[in-house]
């Protein structure tokens, strides 16, 4: 069982439930229903907690099961079933987590492009203006965390994320990576040298702008084998190194070979795995898109100050950790 309780980030406690027997059970719920079980908070909701889903903890998280559930009805309700249908099947990037915690940032100064109409730009703008991306280049897109002491999934979304400050939003990028009982030292390295490697490539591309793009943060939240000091190794299999270079690579495929070696060597590998991807290129240009109205020079400093905001929030905290 499972189900919405509200997480107040105060001392006070309010709740709100809404609870649904089983994942199986949900073609019995309402689209509507179903549509409210997937927003954390709607856009008329009271802001004053973080959202959570408490459930039995099981290799897969029901928020993922309740969106494939919900997207294989609507695509059973609109094909024909006598007919073959070809489809475009993504990956899941969390699926080499047993708890994955997750972290999506909207990164940049600016969301909106310059073919949007002046109606949609206002919207952007003003959203940009009333949240931390204008200051400090980077919002909150939405949160999946897991809390090892009560083994339960705690999630914000975008329209919480809203409303942030840039303080408050420096301490949010280290809670995310406090398991419950105490903060993953041994993943704040690496996160901070693949957000600098990123940063490096970014301040070469010239003309890219990368309007109301994402990105996405994950690890394994499952650390209760973890040594209680923590390390800042990397996590080796029969002596390979499984964390991928900061060149490039995939970090799927770097733990390709510790997958025949069983699901227990798995899971130690991927524990101190930290996966950071950019997502969400809709809205990114540069001067050799020729349906673009403007050309842009230089890199996307709009982008990169995102970055330097979530950069300086790690380091700092490390040093003041004592």
């Amino acid at each position: 069982d499972f189900q919405y309780i509200g997480y107040p980030m105060s001392d006070e406690t309010s709740t709100v439930t809404h609870t649904m027997n089983d994942v199986s059970s949900m073609h019995s719920v309402t689209e509507e229903e179903n549509l409210r079980f997937l927003k954390c908070s709607r856009r008329g909701e009271s802001r004053d907690g973080v959202k959570s889903m408490a459930f039995t903890t099981s290799n897969s998280t029901p928020w993922t099961d309740v969106c494939k559930k919900l997207m294989t009805n609507v695509l059973e309700e609109e094909n024909d079933e006598s007919k073959l249908h070809e489809y475009i099947v993504i990956e899941n990037l969390t699926g080499k987590f047993k708890c994955p915690c997750v972290l999506d940032l909207k990164v940049g100064t600016r969301t909106h492009s310059d073919g949007m109409s002046e109606a949609k730009k206002q919207l952007h703008l003003e959203r940009c203006e009333t949240t931390t991306s204008k200051a400090i280049g980077v919002r909150l897109g939405g949160m999946q965390l897991y809390n090892t002491l009560d083994s339960k999934y705690y999630f914000m979304d975008k329209y919480y994320g809203r409303s942030f400050t840039p303080q408050a939003f420096c301490k949010l990028i280290t809670d995310f990576l406090y398991s419950g009982k105490r903060y993953r030292w041994e993943l704040f390295p690496d996160f901070i040298r693949k957000l600098k490697d990123l940063r490096e490539v970014l301040k070469t591309q010239d003309s890219y702008r990368l309007f109301s793009s994402s990105l996405l943060i994950m690890y394994e939240g499952d650390d209760q084998e973890e040594n209680s000091e923590g390390t800042n190794e990397s996590p080796t299999v029969n002596g390979h190194v499984t964390t991928p270079p900061s060149s490039g690579g995939h970090d799927c495929s770097s733990l390709a070979m510790v997958q025949s070696q069983g699901d227990d060597t798995l899971q130690k590998a991927t524990r101190k795995l930290l996966d950071v991807r950019m997502i969400d290129f809709c809205n990114t240009t540069h001067r050799h898109c020729v349906d673009d109205p403007v050309k842009y020079d230089g890199p996307d400093e709009g982008y990169l100050l995102g970055l330097t905001t979530i950069i300086d929030a790690l380091e700092t905290f490390l040093k003041n950790k004592n």
